[in-house]
């Protein structure tokens, strides 16, 4: 049994930090693979993991920012919740 086949995330949305490589990489990955459409933020942009997450058939919203900053956190919030809209 796949990780993936042990739980289903179809229409969730999840929000991973450090989106753009490594273990928020693969986690973005993974959580989409389950179902979920990831919205992630990173200090660098993350062209790649947005490719995998849509090559996945989930939407993707990768940001660039900084999660200390309130600014880009509320920004975050703002356009994932934007991005679950539109899939509602």
């Amino acid at each position: 049994m796949t990780t993936t086949s042990r739980f289903d995330l179809s229409g969730r949305t999840a929000v991973v930090t450090g989106a753009a490589r490594g273990i928020g990489q693969a986690i973005a990955v993974a959580l989409a693979e389950a179902g979920a459409n990831v919205a992630g933020i990173s200090l660098e942009e993350a062209p790649e993991t947005d490719r995998a997450v849509r090559a996945a058939g989930r939407d993707a919203l990768m940001l660039t920012g900084d999660t200390g900053d309130p600014n880009d956190v509320e920004r975050l919030a703002d356009e994932t919740a934007r991005l679950r809209a539109r899939r509602a």
